[in-house]
């Protein structure tokens, strides 16, 4: 066992001259908590103590540790400590505080971590050590509740009192009176076979240490997800660390829920930070550890819906974990269908739930998935409708330089001088050929509204410069050849001369 190793005179006088008034100052370290019960992550924490005559501030002083010097910062109290007075140097001051709800004295942070199984420490002021202690295991207060005390030039394990001083040293074993001599009256028999009754084993009244057997540690997940099954799993030890195989373990979900063993298993179903308690025991002894648990809301989206007799509502998964729809609620007009124990949905997986059997007439606007209670989970949000097209009024196409070719009179001949023979006039056509009035067909107009709807109104005005190329260019195959002013004159005078000769 390793022994407490207090400032040495010597090393005060060597130093006296380059630290002005470090001769004064003189630290102990007392008490250290080192391995608590379950998980002790912040939970570690030393106590000092002035053991000088005058007063002393810690507030430049350093616990070296691992090879580190770490700082002390002021969490509470005064950061000058009287004669013989106490601080505690705790790596989560807040922590040691939940631990600890009755200390009320000086308390520091500082970021280190003590080993579970022993190593060598030292407070420091101006790089200069002023306080070494080493601890084991061996001297007890591994993870039993307990921790080790300097007392009698020794570390010894006791009840924590933290800021007063040593606590008591464990009680003595209960002693057996010893054996009436034979001068007195009762017989060997009786002296052999009725002792004295020894003592309770509570004499001894506040001295008395209450030494737990036994420990247990409840391994819980951080975070799950609603409707996902949780997996829980606890270690339950003795005072040694050795493994207690057949420890019972009765757990607590925090939602109402309660199991029993080792490894269990939970859902649940509602988002929230939940609470979980495992209690082991063996024989005569029993244990309790606490842990907290927050669920979130699941991914869950329903991705589409069908109306009518075929019709379905799909459910998908868009979360990592499988989920658990075991009497959850579907929604969807005025029904409900409550969706029957041991429904799962995979991680990224989709599950259509048919009209057939829920009987919900499927209906975009009041779709809706719900927690057991009737909380809503999500609803369905499928696309906007897309609007009705805006009805268009289809313009005729214009044929205004058809009916233009349609009534413009042909170009008149040359005058002829006299009175032109009946036989001539037969030969003249008195009237222009009539042609057919061009109106567009019915097919035409069809596909203008076709077009106008379908956004292909460039396409169809090529379509209608096109009929009307053609038209133009029949009217024109149609029209009489014109004769240039020279023949006409020349063939009019041959037909004069005809009518003389007779």
């Amino acid at each position: 066992m390793a022994r407490h190793l207090y400032p040495r005179f010597s090393l005060a006088v060597g130093v006296c001259f380059a630290v002005p008034g470090l001769v004064f100052a003189s630290v102990a370290i007392t008490e250290i908590m080192y391995d608590l019960p379950g998980t002790d992550t912040g939970r570690e924490w030393v106590e000092v103590q002035n053991t000088g005559s005058t007063e002393i501030s810690f507030l430049k002083w350093k616990l070296f540790e691992a090879n580190t010097n770490h700082g002390l910062t002021l969490f509470q109290g005064n950061a000058t400590t009287s004669a013989s007075g106490f601080a505690i140097i705790a790596d989560d001051p807040t922590k040691f505080l939940t631990d600890n709800p009755s200390y009320s004295g000086t308390l520091f942070k500082s970021s280190f971590s003590l080993l579970n199984t022993g190593e060598t420490f030292e407070l420091k002021l101006d790089n200069v050590s002023v306080s070494q202690t080493t601890y084991t295991s061996g001297a007890g207060g591994a993870g039993d509740g307990n921790s080790l005390h300097f007392a009698n030039n020794a570390w010894q394990p006791g009840v924590p009192t933290p800021g007063t001083e040593t606590a008591n040293p464990p009680p003595a074993p209960p002693q057996i009176p010893d054996v009436p001599s034979a001068t007195t009256s009762t017989t060997v028999e009786e002296e052999t076979s009725s002792p004295a009754p020894p003592p309770p084993a509570n004499s001894g009244g506040s001295t008395w240490v209450y030494k737990p057997q036994m420990f247990v540690s409840a391994l819980v997940p951080q975070k799950a997800v609603a409707g996902a099954p949780v997996v829980f799993d606890a270690a339950a030890v003795g005072i040694k660390k050795e493994p207690l195989p057949n420890a019972r373990y009765i757990w607590s979900f925090g939602d109402g829920g309660v199991a029993e063993g080792k490894k269990v298993q939970h859902t649940y179903h509602y988002p929230a930070t939940y609470t979980v308690l495992v209690d082991a025991s063996s024989g005569e002894w029993s244990a309790l550890d606490k842990k907290e648990i927050t669920i979130a809301a699941p991914e869950l989206v329903i991705t589409g819906i069908k109306e009518g007799g075929d019709g379905y509502i799909e459910v998908k998964n868009n979360g990592q974990s499988e989920v658990d729809l075991s009497d959850w609620l579907l929604l969807a007009g005025s029904g409900s269908f409550r969706i029957p124990r041991g429904t799962l949905i995979g991680a990224k997986k989709a599950v259509p739930f048919p009209t057939a059997i829920t009987g919900l007439p499927a209906d975009s606007l009041s779709t809706a998935l719900l927690y057991p209670n009737g909380t809503l989970v999500v609803a369905y949000a499928g696309k906007t409708a897309v609007p009705a097209p805006v009805s268009l009024k289809a313009e005729e196409p214009k044929i205004s330089a058809i009916s233009e070719i349609q009534e413009a009179p042909l170009p008149k001949s040359a005058p002829v001088p006299g009175p032109v023979p009946a036989e001539v006039k037969k030969k003249t056509p008195s009237s222009p050929v009539p042609l057919p009035a061009v109106a567009p067909s019915p097919e035409l107009i069809g596909a203008v509204g076709a077009a106008e709807e379908n956004g292909m109104m460039p396409w169809l005005g090529g379509v209608v410069l096109l009929s009307i190329v053609s038209v133009g260019a029949y009217m024109t195959m149609l029209r009489p050849k014109q004769e240039s002013s020279a023949d006409a004159l020349r063939k009019e005078a041959e037909m004069f001369d005809i009518v003389e000769d007779q």
